[in-house]
């Protein structure tokens, strides 16, 4: 936001919060990853099971949002939802969700390609997915990222 003191009165002159191309870039490296910050809290229960804490998920992803799964499987939102919400706290505190080497490019027309690896460990060794997803900007979102699609591979196990 800009502000401006002029003849000893300040002026409001209104402003974007995301004006580059890499404030948009570092916003998305950020959603995805409070995205899987929120994950591992919800599984683990370190979440309250509250509307409000479940929005950050669920408001968070557009009403045609899509998700392939590693295994092929193609899932709407609404299925996603519903399956996620009944997994608060289903895991146990010791799993690890964090994501790595996220690069982000826009596509034009405030859409966003973000590509990463998601690691998680239950305690039983490494697991990782390659995903890609894509964001459109949304004002009203965390972090100005609305999710749209997000397409998941299995990456090798680790050694």
């Amino acid at each position: 936001m800009w502000f401006v003191f002029l003849a000893g009165s300040l002026f409001f002159l209104g402003g974007e919060t995301m004006t580059t191309d890499t404030d948009k870039k570092a916003a998305a490296v950020r959603e995805v990853e409070e995205f899987h910050q929120f994950f591992q809290d919800w599984f683990t229960g370190t979440l309250p099971r509250t509307a409000q804490a479940f929005a950050r998920f669920s408001d968070n992803l557009a009403p045609d949002f899509e998700l392939i799964s590693p295994r092929g499987d193609l899932l709407a939102r609404s299925a996603l939802v519903n399956g996620l919400e009944q997994a608060h706290g289903k895991l146990p505190k010791t799993i690890k969700i964090w994501v790595r080497d996220v690069k982000v490019r826009s596509l034009g027309a405030g859409l966003w390609l973000a590509t990463y690896e998601e690691w998680q460990d239950k305690g039983d060794g490494e697991r990782g997915r390659l995903s890609t997803v894509v964001f459109r900007e949304h004002a009203a979102s965390p972090n100005g990222m609305l999710w749209l699609h997000v397409h998941e591979t299995w990456l090798p196990d680790a050694k």
